[in-house]
C-alpha cells in the first residue's frame, strides 16, 4: 500500500475509535442505565433517532439489543480509550510513525482488527429485527441462554 492510504486507514481506524467513546457513553448506552443520568440532550436524540427510522429494537430495548449493549460497554468502550491512544501516539498525531511507540502498541492494530471484528455481533439481532423474524433462541442450558434470562429481569 501506498503511504497516503496507508494515513487515510490510520485516520480512519483513529476516528472510528475516537468517536465511538461519546456514542457508547451518552446513547448506547441508554438502553440499560436509568435515563436520568443523561443529559436531555442525548435522551432527545435516542427518541428522535427511534422515531425517525422507526428502529424498534432501540424503541423497545429488547434483550438482544440490551445484550449487545453489555458487551459494548464491558469489553469495547474500554478497548475505545486504548486504540484512539495508540493510533494517535503511533501514526495519526506525530505525522509520522514513530519506531518507538509503534514497538510498545503494535498490538493495537490486531487489538483493532479483533475488535472491529467483535462489533459484528450486533449485526445478527438488528438484521433480524430489521426483517421483522425473531432471530433464533438459544439452545436450553447453554450460557446464552442464562444471560439472556438475566437481561429479562
Amino acid at each position: 500500500m501506498t503511504h497516503g492510504v496507508l494515513r487515510v486507514l490510520e485516520w480512519t481506524f483513529f476516528l472510528y475509535f475516537l468517536t465511538h467513546i461519546p456514542v457508547t457513553v451518552f446513547i448506547n448506552s441508554q438502553a440499560l442505565l436509568p435515563v436520568w443520568i443523561y443529559p436531555q440532550m442525548a435522551q432527545d436524540v435516542v427518541n428522535w433517532y427511534s422515531r425517525t427510522f422507526k428502529d424498534a429494537m432501540v424503541r423497545d430495548g429488547d434483550a438482544w439489543y440490551r445484550s449487545s449493549i453489555v458487551v459494548e460497554l464491558l469489553f469495547q468502550l474500554p478497548f475505545f480509550f486504548v486504540a484512539s491512544y495508540a493510533f494517535c501516539k503511533v501514526y495519526v498525531c506525530i505525522g509520522q510513525i514513530d519506531k518507538y511507540a509503534l514497538k510498545k502498541w503494535a498490538d493495537a492494530r490486531f487489538g483493532a482488527l479483533v475488535n472491529i471484528g467483535g462489533a459484528y455481533h450486533a449485526f445478527a439481532p438488528s438484521t433480524f429485527s430489521l426483517g421483522g423474524s425473531a432471530p433464533p433462541s438459544p439452545p436450553p442450558g447453554s450460557a446464552a441462554t442464562a444471560i439472556l434470562h438475566c437481561s429479562m429481569k
